[in-house]
């Protein structure tokens, strides 16, 4: 059989992509098969990752590794959290734009494409605030949970925010003990 070059683009969950090339496909037609990559799953761990920026140049590397020392955590990301694993906003607003506007969009129309983000434009789900405190605090299809990144008074402000936005005309009247009951703390 005749060799064979590939190459497969895989696209990881947080946006990043990798090519693999072989001389000859996996005979299994599995990634793992192909130099043991895959994507990486979206996890609740994904808080502790860290936007950084490194020191030096790859030129100038030589194809080094790097190390834990060649990196810095930009004053950005640091700003988002106050402590590991919390943001430190309590604006609804803002923490939408941080958390939720890259697939829901600015204007909250949603997107189709490489996933299925709806819209909160007149979404009848906002009429009552347990079922968007239940989707932030659990995750859905392909959103994660975001249950021990916010604290109860985050996400009650998150849903406030698009109870009152995007054109929805309801009350902003979710309180931190409504999301308290749903996470069964109370």
């Amino acid at each position: 059989m005749k060799s064979i070059t590939f190459t497969l683009l895989l696209l990881a969950s947080l946006g990043m992509a990798a090519i693999v090339q072989a001389d000859d496909p996996p005979k299994s037609g599995s990634v793992e098969d192909a130099g043991e990559r895959r994507t990486p799953p979206w996890t609740n761990d994904s808080a502790n990752i860290r936007l950084q920026q490194p020191r030096t140049s790859p030129e100038t590397r030589q194809n080094e590794p790097y190390s834990a020392d060649d990196f810095t955590v930009t004053d950005e990301w640091e700003k988002l959290f106050a402590e590991e694993k919390h943001f430190s906003t309590t604006s609804g607003e803002e923490l939408y734009k941080t958390m939720c506007q890259a697939c829901h969009m600015a204007d909250g129309q949603g997107a189709r494409g490489a996933g299925d983000y709806p819209s909160f434009v007149g979404d009848e789900r906002l009429r009552t605030p347990y079922y968007p405190i239940d989707v932030i605090l659990n995750g859905l299809r392909g959103m994660p949970a975001f249950d021990d990144m916010l604290s109860n008074k985050q996400i009650a402000d998150v849903v406030n925010y698009l109870r009152t936005s995007f054109g929805n005309q309801l009350q902003a009247d979710t309180t931190a003990n409504d999301v308290a009951r749903v996470r069964h703390q109370e």
